[in-house]
C-alpha cells in the first residue's frame, strides 16, 4: 500500500508538471499569434496605398491655396512694431526719469525696493530695447540666431 501512495504521489508531481508545462505552451503560442496575419498586413497597406493620393492632393491643394502674406502687410506690421518699441522706449525712459526722483535719496538698495513693489526690469525679463529696435529695422526673425541673443 505505501509503494502504491508513493506512486500516486510521483503521478501527481508529473501530472502538476505536465500541466504547467501545457500553461507555458499555450501561453507562448497566444503571444506568438497574437500579431495580425500577413494577410490583415496587405489589407491595411493596400488599404494606405489606395489613402496616399488623395492626401497628397490635400497637401498640394494647401500648399497652393490660401492668402499670402503682401509687402503691405509687411509694412503694416513692421511699422506697429516699430511703434510698441517706441511706446516702450518712451515708458522707458519716463519710469527712468520718475525712479530716479524717488530713488534718490533711499536708504534702501533700489533694485530691492523695485523687486517688492513688483516692477520687472528689462534685465529681469532677459530683454534688450536696442536689439528689439535692431529686429524691427531689419524685419529678420532673430536677431543673431538663439545662440548670438545678448545676456543681460
Amino acid at each position: 500500500m505505501a509503494a502504491l501512495k508513493a506512486e500516486r504521489g510521483r503521478l501527481t508531481a508529473a501530472l502538476g508538471a505536465a500541466n504547467a508545462d501545457a500553461a507555458r505552451a499555450k501561453a507562448a503560442r497566444a503571444a506568438a499569434t497574437s500579431g495580425p496575419t500577413p494577410a490583415q498586413v496587405g489589407e491595411r497597406l493596400a488599404a494606405a496605398n489606395a489613402a496616399l493620393p488623395g492626401l497628397r492632393a490635400q497637401v498640394a491643394a494647401l500648399s497652393t491655396a490660401g492668402p499670402r502674406t503682401t509687402a503691405a502687410d509687411m509694412a503694416a506690421a513692421r511699422k506697429k512694431a516699430a511703434d510698441a518699441t517706441a511706446a516702450w522706449a518712451k515708458r522707458k525712459a519716463m519710469f527712468g526719469e520718475l525712479w530716479g526722483a524717488v530713488s534718490e535719496n533711499m536708504d534702501r538698495n533700489a533694485k530691492t525696493v523695485l523687486a517688492e513693489i513688483g516692477v520687472e526690469t528689462d534685465e529681469d525679463a532677459k530683454v534688450c530695447l536696442a536689439d528689439v529696435r535692431a529686429l524691427v529695422a531689419s524685419g529678420q526673425k532673430t536677431v543673431g540666431g538663439p545662440s548670438k541673443l545678448r545676456k543681460m
